[in-house]
Order: structure tokens, then C-alpha cells, then sequence
């Protein structure tokens, strides 16, 4: 449910206490993540780019983000 809520919510801080919680380094969104997940879910993680999250990989199918130490 916790991973359901992380991809789905359009709310950073949700999202932001449940990488902390369960102490997540990396977002991976691909195929799958985009089939499954909303894309306004999705999205929050681009918004996060700089301040929570840096983009460590990208090509046309694939984005990994790496979580920023408080």
C-alpha cells in the first residue's frame, strides 16, 4: 500500500515521510511505474528535482532519481 501511495500521491510531503520511513535511496520510474501509476503521481518527482531528489539516470523509457540526505 505504502509503494501504491509513493507513485500514486500528487503530495510531496506523503511522499517525502514515506521514502524517510522506509529509508529509500532510489525511485526508479519506468514501463511498468508509468502503466501502472498515475502520471500526475509521477510528475511530483520532477518537482522534488533539487530539493528532495537529484536525477542520476535518464533515457526515453527509464528515470532514477537518488533521495537527498536531509
Amino acid at each position: 500500500e505504502d509503494v501504491r501511495t509513493l507513485y500514486s500521491t500528487t503530495n510531496r510531503e506523503d511522499a517525502l515521510k514515506l521514502l524517510r520511513k522506509y529509508q529509500v535511496e532510489y525511485i526508479y520510474v519506468g514501463e511498468l511505474e508509468r502503466h501502472f501509476y498515475p502520471q500526475q503521481g509521477l510528475q511530483k518527482f520532477e518537482l522534488m528535482l533539487g530539493t528532495d531528489l537529484e536525477l542520476v539516470y535518464t533515457n526515453q523509457a527509464v528515470q532514477i532519481y537518488r533521495v537527498l540526505p536531509r
